[in-house]
């Protein structure tokens, strides 16, 4: 077999590129602050800092985490008072350690589905627990009662 010589472009570009990588590889990565870093994921899709601390949440008895909310999910948190909300098949109570807990029926694939049906997504959820807050805050302002507000 005979060996095929090589264009003199081809080794132009051969040694360019090796050279481009020895001076890469010598060059110093520069060391980031931690309080630089942008942590950007599906939850945070800015990078912005979550400075404000929040309490814990929970659902059915399962412990929430926060990393994994958005920031429009645990503002909405912050806003919920304990009640019972959506012809009281949701109810918000605050546990011993001041922690709120969301509770609502999904044991069976009908409880479920009713569930999606009203809120398909925890976002909805919250927001019509908070609007149903409100609007049982102004009853009781105005000096009505209702049944569901207890």
């Amino acid at each position: 077999m005979a060996k095929e010589k090589l264009s003199e472009d081809t080794m132009d570009t051969l040694v360019t590129g090796v050279a481009a990588l020895v001076k890469a590889q010598n060059e110093k990565i520069r060391d980031v602050p931690i309080t630089e870093i942008r942590p950007i994921t599906p939850w945070n899709p800015t990078g912005e800092r979550r400075t404000k601390k929040y309490k814990k949440f929970y659902m059915n008895g399962a412990l929430l985490n926060p990393d994994l909310m958005s920031v429009e999910e645990l503002d909405l948190f912050a806003q919920l008072r304990p009640g019972r909300y959506n012809s009281r098949r949701w109810e918000v109570v605050r546990r011993r350690d001041k922690s709120l807990d969301i509770r609502y029926r999904n044991k069976t694939f009908p409880q479920r589905m009713e569930m999606k049906g009203d809120a398909p997504a925890l976002t909805d959820m919250l927001k019509k627990i908070i609007t149903e807050q409100e609007a049982q805050a102004e009853r009781r302002k105005r000096g009505e009662y209702d049944e569901d507000d207890d």
